[in-house]
């Protein structure tokens, strides 16, 4: 298990963080069980005094617990039961109106919507109509969504073009595949280049791969003899003969990587094209334990990382042809307000 801003091994001394962070599944379950169970309670003294939707919105707040964790957690949803719409497009773009915890709720409330119908369906005597209500309020909800994502579409007033892309999603976990390696100052990286040659054949504008394809720094020239670590893994000069060998001069690669600039690093979205670097987007708002360990946890002895990342300062967007593109980098996906800064 590891959490690193750019490929690094772990260091001998994160390890205790490594293990801490394996063991926080135990205090979040804790947690959620015990709200859960103070919820059940709460709901079995005062159900009675309660309709049928209003139980249903009842179990909806249970995104309220995991907004809490969300904010302990700055940002990062462990275990959100929004992941439970991300192959449903209709429930999951409910996101686009209150984000993540607002799925959470409708997943909430759609469940116990169905609960409640089950309950009139099972009725041997008179039965209660107001049972279905909770149901009918979800499905006019999805039906909605339904209708403005695919029945009234925005009205298109400005010719648009587009772009093709190529996503690598290798899943492979070994560390001799994982990464490429330096050897007599050329890069190789046999399974990577296997996954570019097969995106090729869709002729693509880009191609992504949102990993680093090296461990350690990207910087101008390889040599560690200035460290202890092998902490640079990778120079302009390798790297570039390396895509001018497997990426043709028209397409654009994409990589997630740390470059070491004048002492600093920064975890960066490179664009490459025609063998060199062309535009890059440095992460602005970083995470403690991903990019840096705090002070605190310094002098405790917990480490995360064997440096400490530096902030970008920029959030304009990436121009490729016509296309407008704005970056997130890893933990920044969970901000809004980052998502806002960098549309």
């Amino acid at each position: 298990f590891s959490i690193t801003l750019s490929g690094f091994n772990w260091i001998p001394e994160a390890h205790l963080f490594s293990a801490l962070v394996k063991w926080l599944a135990i205090p979040i379950v804790l947690f959620i069980s015990i709200i859960t169970t103070l919820a059940i309670c709460l709901f079995g003294i005062i159900k009675e005094r309660l309709t049928p939707l209003e139980r249903a919105i009842f179990f909806g707040t249970f995104a309220v617990a995991e907004w809490f964790i969300g904010r302990v957690f700055m940002g990062f949803n462990y275990g959100s039961l929004a992941y439970a719409a991300a192959y449903i497009p209709t429930l999951r773009f409910v996101a686009s109106i209150g984000g993540t915890f607002l799925v959470t709720f409708m997943v909430v409330f759609g469940n116990a919507a169905i609960a409640e119908a089950l309950r009139f369906l099972f009725q041997t005597k008179k039965r209660d109509f107001a049972l279905l209500i909770p149901l009918s309020v979800f499905v006019i909800i999805l039906s909605a969504s339904f209708a403005y994502q695919h029945i009234f579409p925005a009205t298109r007033t400005t010719a648009s073009s587009s772009i093709s892309v190529a996503v690598i999603q290798d899943q492979t976990r070994k560390e001799s595949e994982a990464f490429g390696t330096v050897v007599q100052d050329s890069f190789q990286f046999p399974l990577l280049e296997k996954r570019v040659k097969e995106a090729l054949t869709s002729h693509p504008d880009i191609i992504i791969y949102p990993f680093s394809p090296w461990i350690g720094t990207l910087a101008n020239k390889l040599d560690n003899s200035g460290f202890t670590k092998d902490v640079i893994g990778m120079d302009y000069d390798i790297f570039g003969k390396w895509l001018n060998a497997h990426v043709p001069p028209e397409t654009i690669l994409v990589t997630w990587d740390t470059h070491l600039e004048k002492g600093e690093y920064f975890g960066q979205i490179d664009f490459w094209k025609g063998g060199a670097l062309v535009d890059s987007y440095k992460k602005v708002t970083l995470f403690p334990f991903m990019d840096y360990t705090p002070q605190w946890s310094q002098r405790l002895g917990v480490y995360s990382l064997p440096y400490d990342g530096t902030a970008g300062t920029s959030t304009t967007p990436v121009f490729i042809g016509n296309a407008i593109i704005g970056n997130l980098v890893c933990s920044e996906i969970a901000l809004p307000e980052s998502a806002q800064e960098n549309g």
